[in-house]
């Protein structure tokens, strides 16, 4: 961490449980732990040996996981010094790491594995020979790749650590995205009782200059720091997507990884972000994620308290397009169903169930607007919010839920799927012009096509065609006679109603022809 608050001592729980009515929905996995594998405890590295491809563009490798086992393996590679910057990792099957049919009772009883945080040593170990090692945590390898959850579920997480406890232990310029966890048990404790600060988030435990993206929690997190400071530097933080976030991201990063990773759906739809990309350039962000647990915050002996449904503590950055639908009890300190404690975190069109306010407090010399919406108190119903949020929202059976969440769109109980990729592209030259077609996709409503800019280097979406014009042809006027272009076409159909974009096609050029002229 690059920066400290005022020092205090505080424990903070979290407790998240899905609100969510299983019966009336028929999608989420059977509670059996015993009909999915679950993780032997072992960490596997042969999947980094060769990447599933490579981008278009050369700047980054992707890799696809779809154990257990190797999902450890990341926290191993991270932790031995491999930050994976320039890296896609892709989760490419639920996981299971703990038998969960004894989860209400893991506080008293632990299952039998217990997570270590992607980027930090296992509990226990020694994080540094002097205490400048310990104060400036050198134990801690900060995540700085792409790690895309794809949807699905991480299940029966376990994860009882010394400072910092979470799927991973630290963010460092890194960015997650479509993450489920599912019956999570997160607790962070200075046993050592060392100097550092103690942290614990769903996600990760910190975010510094990071992004988190479309994730959801439903577990329990839990932070206990220690009774006495040492050279007044420690505080203790905790919350159900990050315990504490704080940084200054780069709106060119941001660009990027909105425009030109391939991703499984579109970032495009720039209304994902509220005021657009300029909205997320001052700090870690937290964009289009939900919380559907209760939150409580519990006095420590000394120090401030912060609990809030989505963040706890935020300094310098932004809570984008995210919904609360549990409540906070916390009864002390900064406490907000969005954000407990800010300085400098702003909050923008975000929206709760329960509760006065969606910022608990700004803290001194910090500023932040609270613009969070109480949705029931307006008079909408979870319909009408849907409405208010992005198309990476879906609304089913009376809940709320991520659109790319799997065990909606993989179960076949739903009106409507996520169309297959574009194949069997044609490309014609005109004067002047690119004429693309290619055969329909069954289950596609329409089509958005893509056009690799390299002076930006960033695909920009350069047109739509809908079911309705009867073709799947896209002619491109807006080109320069004589030149190459790149394209890319993405097929997208409806989920009970709402926007479901499917796979990315492959590139295919095209050049436009010269405009040829009479004398």
């Amino acid at each position: 961490m690059k920066s400290k608050i005022k020092s205090f001592t505080s424990v903070v729980l979290i407790f998240a449980m899905i609100l969510m009515s299983v019966k009336a929905l028929d999608v989420k996995a059977a509670d059996n732990s015993g009909k999915q594998k679950i993780w032997s405890g072992k960490e596997d590295t042969s999947w980094y040996k060769t990447p599933s491809r490579v981008s278009d563009d050369g700047k980054y490798s992707v890799y696809e996981i779809s154990t257990a086992e190797e999902l450890a393996g990341l926290g191993k590679l991270v932790r031995e010094g491999n930050t994976m910057e320039n890296t896609l990792i892709q989760l490419k099957e639920d996981i299971c790491l703990n038998d969960t049919s004894n989860y209400e009772n893991w506080g008293k009883k632990p299952p039998k594995n217990n997570w270590t945080p992607i980027g930090i040593k296992p509990k226990g170990s020694a994080v540094g020979t002097s205490y400048i090692d310990r104060l400036f945590y050198k134990g801690i390898v900060g995540f700085a790749g792409m790690f895309d959850g794809c949807g699905h579920v991480i299940k029966g997480l376990y994860c009882d650590h010394d400072n910092r406890a979470g799927l991973f232990a630290n963010l460092e310029g890194g960015k997650v995205f479509r993450v489920i966890l599912e019956d999570a048990y997160i607790h962070a404790e200075n046993y050592n009782k060392d100097p550092w600060d103690t942290l614990a988030g769903g996600i990760a435990a910190e975010l510094d200059s990071a992004l988190v993206y479309q994730c959801e929690f439903d577990g329990r997190v839990s932070a206990k720091g220690i009774d006495t400071v040492q050279n007044g530097m420690h505080y203790c933080a905790a919350g159900g997507i990050a315990g504490y976030s704080m940084g200054s991201l780069d709106p060119m990063a941001i660009a990027e990884f909105f425009f030109a990773v391939e991703l499984n759906f579109a970032f495009t739809d720039v209304t994902a972000l509220s005021s657009g990309v300029s909205g997320i350039i001052k700090g870690s962000s937290i964009i289009n994620c939900i919380n559907t647990g209760e939150v409580r915050a519990e006095r420590h002996k000394m120090g401030t308290l912060s609990s809030g449904g989505i963040i706890g503590y935020g300094n310098n950055g932004n809570v984008i397009n995210c919904v609360d639908l549990g409540e906070n009890t916390s009864t002390e300190g900064g406490a907000g169903a969005v954000i407990g404690s800010s300085y400098g975190f702003y909050i923008q069109n975000c929206f709760y169930s329960k509760g006065k306010k969606g910022l608990g407090e700004t803290m001194a010399g910090g500023s932040a607007d609270d613009t969070a919406i109480n949705f029931v108190h307006a008079g909408y119903d979870k319909d009408d919010l849907v409405k208010q949020l992005s198309e990476m929202f879906v609304y089913k059976g009376g809940d709320l839920f991520l659109s790319c969440d799997t065990r909606v769109l993989d179960k076949g109980k739903s009106k409507g799927s996520a169309p297959k990729a574009v194949s069997s592209v044609k490309s014609k030259s005109g004067s002047g012009k690119v004429t693309l077609s290619w055969k329909t996709v069954k289950g596609a409503v329409g089509y958005d096509i893509y056009r690799y800019d390299p002076s930006l280097k960033v695909w920009e979406k350069c047109g739509v065609v809908g079911k309705k014009s009867g073709k799947a042809v896209f002619t491109d006027n807006n080109v320069t006679s004589g030149t190459s272009y790149k394209y890319k076409i993405r097929a997208y159909g409806r989920l009970n109603g709402r926007k479901v974009p499917g796979k990315m096609s492959k590139v295919f050029k095209a050049k436009a022809s010269k405009i040829k002229t009479t004398r």
